[in-house]
């Protein structure tokens, strides 16, 4: 189907048909009344199309990657205003739409349409098509270093939003080789001001076993993170880094840059290290808390009274996010101060934290760490497999200590327990009762039947309001099974009005309950 619309200098509209492939036929003004270029895109069938405006134009168009365009010159007569002839001329077409186009293709596509004229390859090198970069290292793209060496080299300087990402796990000379790209991808994009820089799961520890490897890139990345100075979110998630090294990054990273807003430090250094203790780490991390910080992400091995205090004096109200992971293994036994939580609470009011409990779930080691001062927001727990403690999780002590300190702020519960023998009781009906907030409960574990069915009831009397509850339960005899199948028969008809995600599973090999 073709559209020939007639466009003046201050409107446009491209017209996309749904369902069909369509050709669009768009005559661009070119200071000649009856004269100028005539753009002919043509569009695969999409389920969707976008709008947005260009210049003062309003333009719709079509997600895709596969786009053939061609342009022609008009001589249109005066009178009659039928089209007399047409000849080829690509360097008509403007630049603005020709830039959108270029924006929807992958990068071979790109390369591949900079080849039709001299004019599409100058709007190939815009800075503006190469503000973000994804090079996936270690990927099925034949000689992807190269590559990836190449485009540092060409655009390097126009990125804003990086994200290196290893697809393999670099071992011995493939190790090496990624090394080598990331030296020469950080040194060719030494012009480059970084919005966003994402590195996760680098994991120093286990798979760069080599030292001179390993610290010919990190003394590349060193120096890279001291050219910056307008980084807002900074992700290096899993790099499990020595303390050192670790330092050396933050304080790199916080020479220049002051002000970033979002912060991943989750696994950042190697376990079992007692960081609130090391006297570098908690200088850097002076720098790292700053007035526009939003959120911040960390292992509770890095966080003391020491750091609270940091948080307190130096963040603000743009402080909304403190999620902390807690591992078994960790240095874990240090108690925050329930005054200091306070205090930090009164500099930032909108603050949440998030607490995720790794392979640990005995009320004595969870309780001390949930200080009734911390506005938290998500509870996950996940007990680990350890057969020595089976049944011993005092998981109910710790329910109750939640629904007493944080039945005003929690949100979400998750969690995931080998805790035969071990039943969740009527301390989760106190939370779900007593927790105006909670949205969401999520459950991997054994839970007595009575305590789902108290629940399911508090909802269909608009006692409560969740969203999500979803009970996988383990350890049932056929009765309590049975009795769980008959649990979703009976509320069925309130789920399905409710519009909640509300699901009750046993956990039977080849049996799942709905």
């Amino acid at each position: 189907m073709n559209y020939l619309c007639n466009i003046d200098t201050t409107s446009a509209l491209f017209d996309v048909c749904y369902g069909t492939v369509t050709e669009v036929i768009i005559p661009y003004q070119l200071g000649n009344q009856f004269g100028g270029c005539v753009t002919t895109i043509r569009l695969p069938a999409m389920e969707q199309c976008s709008t947005t405006s260009i210049g003062g134009r309003h333009v719709s168009y079509s997600h895709s990657s596969s786009i053939l365009i061609t342009t022609c010159q008009l001589d249109i007569d005066p009178l009659s205003g039928q089209v007399d002839h047409y000849q080829g001329n690509w360097d008509h077409l403007p630049k603005l739409p020709l830039t959108l186009i270029y924006k929807y293709l992958s990068k071979p596509d790109r390369y591949s349409m900079s080849l039709v004229c001299s004019s599409w390859s100058c709007v190939f090198h815009s800075a503006c098509l190469w503000r973000q970069w994804k090079v996936d290292l270690g990927s099925a793209v034949p000689n992807i270093e190269r590559h990836a060496t190449t485009f540092a080299m060409k655009h390097g300087s126009h990125v804003r939003y990086l994200q290196v990402t290893f697809r393999k796990y670099p071992v011995n000379g493939v190790c090496a080789r990624f090394s080598r790209a990331l030296v020469d991808c950080f040194r060719n994009m030494h012009e480059a001001q970084l919005i966003e820089f994402n590195m996760a799961r680098l994991d120093i520890m286990r798979y760069w076993p080599r030292d001179t490897v390993k610290y010919t890139m990190l003394n590349s990345l060193n120096a890279f993170l001291k050219t910056q100075k307008y980084v807002r979110k900074f992700n290096m998630f899993f790099a499990q880094m020595g303390v050192n090294e670790g330092c050396r990054i933050i304080e790199s990273l916080t020479k220049r840059c002051r002000y970033i807003k979002c912060v991943y430090l989750k696994d950042f250094f190697q376990p079992r290290l007692s960081l609130f203790r090391i006297g570098r780490f908690i200088r850097g991390f002076k720098h790292l808390a700053n007035p526009n910080l939003h959120c911040l992400y960390l292992n509770y091995n890095c966080l003391s009274d020491n750091i609270l205090q940091i948080l307190a004096y130096r963040c603000t109200t743009n402080l909304r996010m403190l999620s902390l992971r807690v591992y078994k293994n960790d240095p874990h036994h240090h108690v925050l101060s329930q005054a200091l939580w306070k205090q930090l609470i009164i500099k930032c009011p909108f603050l949440n934290v998030d607490v995720d409990f790794e392979t640990m779930a005995h009320a004595s080691q969870l309780i001390p760490i949930l200080s009734p001062g911390i506005p938290l927001k998500i509870l996950y727990i996940w007990s680990g497999c350890d057969p020595s403690r089976i049944g011993e999780w005092s998981i109910n002590q710790t329910l109750q200590h939640v629904a007493v300190h944080f039945k005003s702020t929690l949100t979400s519960l998750v969690l995931e327990l080998d805790n035969f023998g071990d039943f969740i009781g009527g301390s989760l009906v106190t939370i779900a009762y007593n927790s105006p907030r909670l949205l969401v409960i999520d459950i991997n574990g054994c839970v007595e039947i009575n305590v789902l069915d108290e629940i399911c009831f508090l909802q269909q009397q608009g006692k409560i309001h969740l969203i999500k509850f979803c009970v996988t339960s383990c350890d049932l005899t056929e009765t309590a099974t049975d009795a769980l199948k008959q649990l979703n028969d009976k509320y069925a008809e309130m789920i399905s009005d409710q519009d909640v995600d509300f699901l009750f599973t046993a956990e039977v090999i080849g049996d799942d309950i709905v």
